[in-house]
């Protein structure tokens, strides 16, 4: 006859957080890999929204499994906690994996809003420069406008001058 002590919930327990970890920790490498791809596809200083926009698309998916990360975590956690209690090794050793995750998942947003802030500045300044283009070119216009009015002025001046010197003659 064997005897159920309680234990078995928690073991069971803990290796089915195991192994749900182990599938987001895989699905993670994954997008580590697409984010290699990402930056493989860009010079490494590339700055461009194109740049920028595709990383954060990685990013943003790895935020999300980071996420679920986290919450299997702190699940985990509560579940060492109701099982071997509160100061047992196994509640430090999910603490300490639930504390590495919210850092890392605050890292990932914290790089998302820096290349968002860059998608923005770099937005700004294609439509500065494309407003200076522009401004340059009705400049270049209205230069060549006006040379045109001057040429004509010049000319009538100078059928005047031609007009006088022939009356002065």
């Amino acid at each position: 006859m064997a005897y159920d002590f309680g234990m078995k919930v928690g073991v069971d327990g803990e290796s089915e957080y195991k192994q749900a970890l182990k599938d987001i920790n895989t699905s993670l490498k994954t997008l580590g890999t697409e984010a290699k791809l990402v930056a493989s596809e860009f010079d490494a200083q590339d700055k461009s929204v194109a740049a920028l926009t595709a990383r954060n698309e990685v990013l943003n998916k790895q935020i999300k499994e980071q996420q679920n990360k986290v919450s299997l975590l702190e699940k985990a956690l509560q579940n060492a906690k109701d099982t071997y209690g509160e100061n047992s090794q196994q509640v430090q050793t999910w603490q300490q994996k639930l504390n590495e995750a919210k850092a890392s998942l605050n890292n990932m947003e914290r790089e998302v809003k820096n290349n968002e802030d860059a998608i923005e500045n770099a937005t700004d300044a294609e439509e500065d420069g494309t407003k200076a283009v522009k401004n340059y070119g009705n400049a270049t216009e209205d230069a060549g406008n006006k040379s045109e009015a001057a040429a004509k002025v010049m000319k009538t001046l100078g059928t005047v001058a031609k007009a006088t010197a022939a009356a002065v003659a």
